[in-house]
C-alpha cells in the first residue's frame, strides 16, 4: 500500500497491508522512510513471538500437571498426553491473538504518534 497523504495512515488498520511505502507530498525522503520501516515493522508482526512466548511460560506448568496426573490418578498416558498437547494448543493460539491485538493497539499508537508529530488532526477519530 502506498501512502501519499496523512489521511490515508488511518486505513492501514483497516486495509492490514502486508507493507506499506510512505511517499507523502511535502515531507522529505528521511521522513516518509522512517515511517515506512516504522510501520512495515509493525505489519510484519504475526503473533507467533507472542504465542510462543505464552507457550515457554506455560509448559513447565503444564509439565507439572503431567507429572501429577500420571503419579496420582488413573488416567490413561496416551490421554495424559493428548491433554498436554491440547493445552499447548490452546495456550499458542491464546498467545497469538493477544500478540495480534497488541500489535493492532501499537498501529494506532504509532498512527496517533505519527499524526501529532505532523499537527494532522484525524477528524474520524479512526
Amino acid at each position: 500500500m502506498v501512502v501519499t497523504s496523512l489521511e490515508q495512515v488511518k486505513d492501514i488498520r483497516k486495509k492490514k497491508p502486508k507493507e506499506v511505502s510512505f511517499e507523502i507530498v511535502g515531507y522529505d525522503n528521511d521522513f516518509n522512510s522512517e515511517w515506512t520501516q516504522r510501520f512495515n515493522h509493525l505489519l510484519a508482526e504475526c503473533g507467533c513471538s507472542s504465542g510462543q512466548q505464552y507457550i515457554m511460560y506455560a509448559s513447565p506448568l503444564y509439565l507439572l500437571a503431567i507429572i501429577a496426573m500420571a503419579s496420582f490418578t488413573s488416567i490413561g498416558k496416551p490421554l495424559i498426553v493428548g491433554l498436554f498437547l491440547g493445552a499447548i494448543v490452546v495456550t499458542g493460539a491464546t498467545g497469538k491473538i493477544a500478540g495480534l491485538i497488541e500489535k493492532n493497539n501499537k498501529l494506532k499508537a504509532l498512527t496517533g504518534e505519527l499524526y501529532s508529530v505532523t499537527g494532522y488532526i484525524d477528524s474520524s477519530n479512526g
